[in-house]
């Protein structure tokens, strides 16, 4: 151990230094060492933020499913109603929302909300959120798709649901529920 210290000594104490060619070496192999580093910590990032994204996107999705599948299980005489071709509603009586009617769809700030239906058409001048705001992650989420359809024969209503993020995560889910409300059995 003596020697090698003592020749580590030597070497540090000669007037020789270090050769251009030995620093430019050097630099290059710390150069690649940081890009190689680099590359490595942006795709960990890119990767973080992929599996983080579509977990808030599956979290919320999970969240909403269950608001709506509750409310529908304890609503009350549902009907279809179509306010266009393209237009399908399921308006039914909420027991969680209040006495009327009402109606629940995608608002245009992409989340899903609950309006009135006022003299036989939906009163969308005061919707309510069915789930608070911060569900969305301050609008980075939003609901792409939303079905309800109700099969008057069995008392089941089908539920369909896609949301989305801006990185392009994306869930979907398809439930079918019955009401355990026995007056919504019978149209």
């Amino acid at each position: 151990m003596k020697r090698f210290v003592q020749q580590a000594r030597g070497k540090l104490a000669s007037a020789r230094g270090v050769t251009l060619v030995e620093l430019l070496v050097a630099t290059l192999i710390m150069g690649f060492i940081s890009v190689v580093a680099m590359v490595g910590m942006t795709l960990a990032y890119r990767s973080y933020t992929e599996v983080v994204d579509q977990s808030r996107v599956q979290a919320t999705l999970d969240t909403l499913m269950s608001v709506v599948l509750s409310e529908l299980r304890l609503g009350g005489d549902f009907d279809v109603v179509e306010e266009s071709d393209q237009l399908h509603q399921l308006w039914y009586t909420s027991a969680t929302r209040g006495a009327g009617t009402v109606s629940m769809e995608v608002g245009a700030a992409g989340t899903l909300q609950i309006n009135d239906v006022v003299s036989g058409s939906v009163d969308r001048s005061n919707p309510r959120e069915v789930v608070s705001d911060g569900v969305y992650f301050d609008g980075r989420l939003c609901v792409s798709l939303f079905h309800m359809a109700y099969d008057p024969d069995s008392g089941q209503m089908t539920v369909e649901m896609t949301v989305r993020a801006q990185s392009g995560a994306q869930a979907s889910a398809r439930c079918v529920v019955a009401c355990l409300n026995g007056s919504a059995a019978a149209p």
